[in-house]
């Protein structure tokens, strides 16, 4: 591509880049020259090839041809840079075609191979009949329940309206292979733009993005897989960046419940809300993305997702569902403390407890941005106390019995709230523990095919060590442990034991 280009052309796309912000004065080499403004021409184009050798040119070119009123500013004419993309075309790589089920000589030329998703590999391609840069993306497995899947993404995408969603124009077949023609982006995604990024830049992103997805909402489809990878950002005129949603490949629409598996963990698990990784599909609303949307302002302010990966699933979900983010000023101690109150309350494990909606979320940080008081509050300590006791009913029990001894039952509330309290616990404690462990199995046997003796053997330490603790447990508490037993054999398949024990 760049051999078709003219010093002229090469020029001027380095001067439109840094127009928009995609190249800053130091990467062009004008900081070297304080005083100037512009450069010649062939320093330019010696510039443009040290860039292009460094790699760093590639979303540049892609967003100056993709742009048409910009492409006949940086190109002679139009049959001129049609030959140039043809030229592309010829060149690529074999392999990288090899997923791109049209033929090369019809209404699509292939300009580039973009990425390759668990569903489907995308392509930039040019539509010779509307005379446009699109993105095409195609199936990867040609089987039922994925095509159906597949043929929803598109049908849902294309039916919601919003300047911040990317438009699908097409979903069509060719030999049973169908495919999604969609505007074709030409910039970074969010992670990508990151470091690059102000803080108001961060917040204005998320506003647009909350905005758009509310609209989702409204037709009654739940994205699921809000992160920063399905965020792109296109460079406007005025320097800004404007945001797309993306990737709708598991969508759900309430109104169709025939697509989705209860059990199964369906999006990217540290962007997941509680009910997602733990399978609870039925719970899964509008509540869930909100969740989504907070994870990923939470990466925008700190650098990193709430839950970072590392280590097992089993360990990242049992973290996501159990424990609390911790807060982002922790991190970060200059991020304002509206903006932390804003993400914690999108993060919060009760979906009732979360932001109504993406609406509400995108209205109170446009409060942030106009200084005006947000909605969101910190938890008080009434609150935080009121938790404590929700998410400890052996405490309230125990806080119950103290209060009866102080009316008069001294000597057998106490004894009663002891027993109470052991009980209470050991139910409690043990229960979860049995949950746990089906829940690992469960959603080890729902995803994808792979090795689960990991899994496997880490409920067995489970199951073992709930059997070591048996022998220094009283007889209040051996009820619950033995029904956990149970049920851990019980998701190992060992019959003869859970019978034993559930007996």
């Amino acid at each position: 591509m760049t051999q078709a280009l003219t010093v002229s052309q090469q020029a001027r796309i380095l001067k439109w880049a840094m127009e928009r912000g995609m190249l800053t004065r130091e990467e062009i080499g004008l900081s070297t020259h304080p005083d100037a403004v512009t450069l010649s021409e062939s320093d330019l184009s010696d510039r443009f090839n040290a860039l292009h050798a460094a790699g760093r040119l590639k979303g540049v070119i892609d967003t100056a041809i993709a742009w048409d009123q910009e492409a006949t500013a940086v190109t002679t004419s139009t049959p001129d840079w049609l030959r140039a993309m043809g030229e592309v075309a010829a060149a690529m790589d074999p392999e990288d075609l090899a997923g791109f089920a049209l033929p090369h000589d019809g209404r699509y030329l292939p300009l580039a191979f973009l990425g390759d998703g668990g569903m489907g590999c995308v392509y930039k391609a040019f539509d010779q009949q509307l005379k446009r840069v699109v993105a095409l993306k195609f199936l990867k497995r040609l089987e039922r329940a994925p095509m159906e899947r597949f043929i929803q993404e598109g049908r849902s995408q294309a039916r919601i309206e919003h300047p911040n969603i990317c438009n699908v124009y097409s979903v069509d077949e060719f030999e049973g292979q169908p495919y999604l023609s969609m505007r074709f982006i030409a910039g970074p995604t969010l992670r990508a733009a990151l470091p690059r990024l102000s803080l108001e830049q961060k917040v204005r992103i998320l506003v647009q993005v909350a905005q758009a997805l509310h609209s989702c909402h409204r037709e009654g489809i739940v994205h699921r897989d809000i992160k920063p990878t399905n965020i792109m950002l296109e460079a406007r005129e005025d320097g800004s960046w404007w945001p797309y949603l993306m990737d709708f490949g598991l969508a759900r629409d309430l109104g169709d419940e025939g697509l989705t598996v209860p059990g199964m963990l369906i999006g990217t698990p540290i962007y997941c809300s509680p009910e997602q990784v733990q399978g609870r599909m039925g719970e899964v609303d509008r509540r869930s993305d909100v969740y989504s949307l907070g994870a990923t302002l939470y990466e925008c302010l700190v650098g990193a997702p709430p839950f970072p990966s590392g280590g097992a699933l089993v360990d990242l979900i049992r973290r996501i569902a159990e424990e609390e983010p911790v807060p982002p000023r922790d991190h970060v101690p200059a991020i304002p403390k509206d903006l932390q109150t804003i993400v914690l309350k999108a993060l919060e494990k009760d979906p009732g407890s979360r932001y109504e909606s993406a609406r509400a979320l995108a209205e109170d940080l446009q409060r942030y941005l106009d200084g005006d008081p947000i909605l969101a509050h910190g938890s008080s300590l009434a609150y935080r106390i009121h938790r404590r006791i929700r998410k400890n009913r052996a405490l309230a029990l125990v806080l119950a019995a103290s209060s009866l001894a102080v009316v008069g039952f001294a000597a057998f509330g106490v004894t009663m709230a002891v027993r109470g309290r052991v009980q209470s616990q050991s139910i409690q404690r043990y229960g979860r523990e049995a949950e746990y462990m089906e829940g690992i199995l469960l959603k080890a046997y729902t995803l994808p095919l792979h090795d689960v003796r990991m899994e496997r053997a880490y409920v067995q330490q489970q199951v073992d060590r709930i059997l070591a603790s048996m022998a220094t447990l009283g007889p209040w508490s051996r009820p619950a442990a033995r029904q956990a037993l149970g049920r851990g054999y019980l998701a190992l398949d060992r019959l003869e034991e859970a019978r034993r024990e559930l007996e």
